[in-house]
């Protein structure tokens, strides 16, 4: 049966000559490995709407005992083009559609993890200043997958527990320290108006990564985070 959905491109790999596999999170099917053929050719505009989180239109069978779908259409869904245009912004997207495709792989249609992924996407788009963007993109990120950390007990001198999500007074080996947890307690307890200096940015993403990792199995820094460093630098 052929089916249309709106989808974000998480990653793409070319496959033989002229096709790619892209990996996309779909409004209506979420996770999908779908071919799209006749990329590259010379009348071809297919290249031009495939970079990373970009929302695109798309129809293919959908067959369930097919692991790869052929894409039959595809076209663009917004006007975000700009975003991939601009180093700063299309780095934050390669950045962000790393983190995206590690874990969405088995996540299943969720319309507010969708409308979650397109309003931040039109904040980037319209946004003039936004050093800590993907900062607070991968920790609201963290809500909709289930871990978003607790504040609750957080006092002046508790650690946070990794893999709990919480803040507690008991050190054990997955907590961070006491300077570590002060920070990450600042960050979420006063997300928009926070404003981190360079080392404790830099410190914050690693804090996100570990705490992704205790969450989210194989969980591994992007790839893209040196580049993102040197483009923020």
């Amino acid at each position: 049966m052929l089916v249309s959905t709106k989808a974000f491109i998480l990653s793409y790999l070319k496959y033989g000559d002229n096709s790619l596999i892209i990996k996309v999170f779909s409004e209506k099917f979420g996770f999908k490995s779908l071919i799209l053929k006749s990329v590259y050719n010379t009348k071809s505009h297919k290249v031009a709407i495939i970079f990373p989180l970009n929302e695109v239109e798309i129809s293919f069978q959908n067959k369930p005992k097919i692991q790869l779908n052929y894409i039959q259409t595809i076209q663009n869904s917004n006007s975000r083009y700009n975003l991939s245009q601009q180093i700063t912004k299309s780095t934050i997207l390669l950045f962000l559609s790393e983190i995206l495709n590690q874990c969405l792989q088995n996540e299943q249609t969720n319309d507010e993890l969708y409308l979650f992924i397109s309003n931040q996407l039109d904040e980037l788009n319209e946004s003039k200043q936004y050093p800590f963007f993907h900062l607070k993109f991968i920790l609201n990120f963290s809500y909709y997958l289930g871990f978003y950390p607790s504040i609750e007990n957080y006092t002046e001198g508790s650690f946070f527990h990794l893999k709990e999500g919480l803040f507690s007074f008991e050190k054990e080996y997955d907590c961070l320290n006491e300077s570590e947890s002060k920070l990450w307690y600042n960050f979420i307890s006063n997300t928009e108006n926070f404003k981190p200096l360079k080392t404790e940015k830099y410190q914050l993403l690693e804090t996100i990564f570990r705490y992704y990792s205790n969450h989210i199995n194989h969980f591994n820094k992007p790839k893209s985070l040196e580049i993102l460093k040197e483009v923020f630098d």
